[in-house]
């Protein structure tokens, strides 16, 4: 038996896995990265990571939008990826959460901002 009909038996129904985009695509989308994590002062590992430490989920926001937005053809499973497996449900919740210039952290900040100033009246 060859590889191709060892295959076949293990996928019969012909559907393939979802894989990340071939590498010369994916380099544009490591830059962004490398760019969002200088620009907070991270390492690209912590941007990637899952640690949600608040300045860090900022800068994995940011990131998350500038590569949906530069290839929207990307689907958030694919996103994800680059994110250290990140799931599909998570990719999508920082599109739909976040405005076009805003994070969820920074809209928590002003709301949490408010409710102390509203106390202290």
């Amino acid at each position: 038996m060859d590889l191709a009909e060892i295959q076949a038996l293990n996928d019969p129904l012909g559907a393939q896995p979802v894989t990340l985009a071939p590498e010369p695509e994916r380099l544009p989308s490591i830059r962004i990265i490398r760019e969002v994590a200088a620009k907070h002062d991270l390492t690209e590992n912590k941007v990637r990571s899952h640690d949600r430490h608040r300045g860090i989920v900022i800068a994995r926001c940011e990131a998350i939008r500038r590569i949906g937005k530069a290839w929207p053809n990307q689907s958030y499973e694919q996103i994800g990826l680059l994110f250290g497996g990140l799931d599909h449900t998570s990719v999508k919740n920082h599109f739909n959460r976040t405005g076009p210039s805003t994070c969820v952290c920074d809209k928590y900040n002003k709301f949490r901002q408010a409710l102390v100033e509203g106390s202290e009246a």
